[in-house]
């Protein structure tokens, strides 16, 4: 059954906030992992469909958070159907309207759940999980250390709190594309992480969960949702050359509207 043009579906492609879905691990503990993941693309109202555009990055409720380069970002659990319904509705109070996208994906290689990544299980993973339920005090410890020398390098000294609160990392998700690139992490295809929400005069914004596709061979499957006549499939999985230096996406999170807002969501079950 198809959905209205203009309304996002009522499946969440996820599974409870900040857990890797759970399914039978191997003897070695390891398992795979192939998440579904949202994202949409913005434009004026009266604007053309365009014919072809690569997967863009989600949106992310908090505006002032600069989304890393060399990969694309997804919405990724339970919430992330409703936050694309909420960027709708704010698209639209202010003339623009969404085309929704989703993506399939398949690795490997994770951590079973229940075990915390350490720096020895590292180099077998292929998606590391920014939480500090399944990431061990020396991994944590190592990420800090990585992204404290960037900020001070970029003159931008912070104080460092506890290494698992992941508090540098997740306010500045613009370094886990460096991250990528120390040897340690350089095997990695991606990388889930919650970033922090943001009050603004009109209202707070939520926290959202992402996956950061690194590695683009990850990405298996991009459709449209809602938002094009007769769902013309117009994204594309998107190439090195597309995401090497991308054009930031307009985000309707950005805008201080008159009031707050009350949207309302319809939650279906879980894929």
């Amino acid at each position: 059954m198809s959905t209205p043009e203009g309304t996002p579906p009522s499946r969440s492609p996820g599974r409870a906030r900040g857990r890797p879905p759970v399914k039978p691990a191997g003897p070695t503990g390891f398992r795979a992992f192939g998440p579904t993941l949202l994202t949409a693309l913005f434009l004026p109202a009266d604007a053309p469909t365009p014919p072809s555009v690569p997967l863009p990055d989600a949106p992310v409720p908090n505006p002032n958070l600069r989304l890393p380069s060399g990969g694309v970002s997804l919405l990724y659990g339970v919430t992330a159907t409703g936050l694309l319904g909420q960027a709708l509705h704010r698209a639209q109070q202010q003339g623009w309207r969404a085309i929704g996208g989703r993506a399939t994906t398949a690795f490997g290689r994770v951590l079973a759940s229940g075990r915390q990544l350490s720096l020895d299980l590292l180099p077998q993973v292929e998606v590391l999980w920014i939480n500090k339920l399944y990431t061990a005090a020396s991994v944590a410890a190592r990420i800090q250390d990585h992204v404290v020398r960037y900020l001070e390098e970029a003159g931008h000294p912070v104080t460092p709190e506890p290494p698992l609160r992941f508090a540098e990392i997740t306010r500045h998700p613009e370094c886990l594309e460096r991250l990528l690139t120390e040897p340690e992490f350089a095997h990695l295809r991606a990388v889930v992480t919650v970033l922090p929400g943001v009050k603004l005069p009109d209202g707070p914004r939520p926290s959202a969960q992402i996956l950061y596709v690194r590695d683009l061979t990850a990405l298996k499957t991009v459709q449209v949702d809602y938002g094009t006549p007769d769902r013309q499939q117009i994204f594309r999985i998107p190439t090195p050359e597309d995401v090497a230096r991308p054009r930031p996406p307009w985000n309707p999170f950005a805008a201080v509207l008159p009031k707050p807002t009350v949207v309302y969501v319809r939650v279906g079950p879980m894929l």
